[in-house]
């Protein structure tokens, strides 16, 4: 299998950039079956674009940041959900947590969290705040908390982002 990581502008991304994964070989489908308006263009020279978000390291390991689609533009700057929600959940009293994109008229979105306790503690918006400012850049961090008993998930535990918005 190949792989290559291409930005936005459709160029191949530089090493450790993050861009949209591609990936061509013998076990990547040739194409869609009666593809339709949904359906993406063809397969350039073979290349499936798989809507994942990802990086290459020098020696050629491949790095999954997230989905094309959960992506939050806030100011024109590309935050990873997967990243912020890493960091609320590094604090003792968040169980859970989930991020999107709510939008604004100043930024385009900002991030929304939604934070599901570890127990009867719950941490303050003031706590998470703190938390959040020496672990992400300013416009990483979440401008709103909506505390939750749960996430919606489907049967094999992804997040249904959808039902969040």
């Amino acid at each position: 299998v190949e792989v290559r990581i291409v930005d936005d502008q459709g160029r191949e991304a530089l090493c450790t950039h993050p861009g949209e994964v591609w990936v061509r070989g013998a076990q990547v489908m040739a194409g869609y079956l009666n593809p339709s308006d949904d359906t993406t263009m063809p397969l350039p020279e073979g290349w499936l674009r798989t809507g994942d978000i990802g990086t290459l390291s020098p020696d050629g390991y491949l790095s999954i940041l997230d989905r094309r689609s959960d992506l939050i533009v806030s100011g024109g700057e590309n935050v990873y959900p997967a990243e912020v929600e890493a960091a609320l959940c590094s604090h003792p009293d968040v169980s859970d947590a989930a991020v999107i994109g709510r939008p604004d008229p100043t930024w385009g979105h900002v991030v929304h969290a939604f934070i599901v306790p570890a127990s009867a503690r719950r941490p303050s918006t003031d706590e998470l705040i703190a938390h959040c400012r020496i672990r992400l850049a300013g416009f990483k961090q979440p401008k709103a908390f909506h505390f939750v008993a749960s996430l919606p998930r489907a049967r094999s535990g992804k997040l249904l982002r959808g039902a969040l918005r």
